[in-house]
């Protein structure tokens, strides 16, 4: 039986260590076209393209078992998206290029 994969478990070993990962829902098409007609109507306004990102990261995430510089747990991102704040620039785009489809079979 089919069984559609855009709700994936991925190793994030390459931004917070051995062991970790993020449980991720990957953008549907239907979602990425609704982002390209936001950021057209967006243009220019930086602070809003920030906290639109924000939000829609902070929705994608599933469960994640990620921690911060003093190794204490990060809340999930579910219970409020004021945790993505916490985040570094690489850990941002690496959830970033993950929920746009590029996590591998092997991740599942």
């Amino acid at each position: 039986m089919a069984k559609r994969l855009n709700v994936v478990k991925v190793d994030s070993a390459e931004v917070q260590g051995e062991g970790s990962f993020v449980v991720i829902r990957k953008f549907t098409f239907g979602e990425l076209k609704a982002i390209r007609k936001t950021a057209k109507s967006i243009e220019g306004d930086e602070d809003v393209a920030i906290e639109v990102s924000t939000d829609l990261l902070a929705a994608h995430i599933v469960q994640w078992d990620w921690v911060d510089e003093f190794d204490a747990p990060l809340p999930q991102p579910k219970d409020g998206s004021e945790v993505i704040d916490q985040l570094t620039n690489e850990e941002i785009n690496f959830l970033s290029q993950k929920m746009l489809g590029a996590v591998a079979k092997k991740n599942s």
